[in-house]
Order: structure tokens, then C-alpha cells, then sequence
């Protein structure tokens, strides 16, 4: 569940960062766009990782499935 919820701290603050850019100037607009692209690739990365590990529980419940009805 953590990373539902880091994910959501992230839209937010995302959406945040957003209606920000227009009361902004633009070398501050372009520090959020740099500052929104770090933050989309760390949740990026953290849906993969969460993928990752979904599809090895899958894989293993699979297995055990198998050897029951075996």
C-alpha cells in the first residue's frame, strides 16, 4: 500500500506544481518542469518495481497451484 500512497503524494503534488506554472517566471518554470520530470521518473520507476514484484507473486502462486493439482 505504501506505494499507492507515494504515488498519490506525487500526483498531487504533480497537479501542484501545474497550477503553479502559470504565476511563475521562466527560469522558475523550468526548474518545475526539471523538478516534474525527476518526480515522474522516480514514479515510474516505482510502478515498475511494483510490477516486477506482482508478476513474481503471480508466478509463484502459479507454481503452488500447479503442484496442488498435481
Amino acid at each position: 500500500m505504501q506505494e499507492w500512497d507515494h504515488g498519490d503524494e506525487l500526483s498531487r503534488y504533480l497537479q501542484w506544481l501545474e497550477e503553479e506554472k502559470g504565476n511563475t517566471n521562466n527560469k522558475e518554470y523550468y526548474s518545475s518542469c526539471n523538478e516534474i520530470d525527476k518526480l515522474a521518473d522516480m514514479f515510474i520507476a516505482n510502478c515498475h518495481e511494483k510490477f516486477r514484484l506482482e508478476k513474481q507473486e503471480s508466478y509463484r502462486r502459479f507454481q503452488e497451484m500447479l503442484a496442488r493439482s498435481a
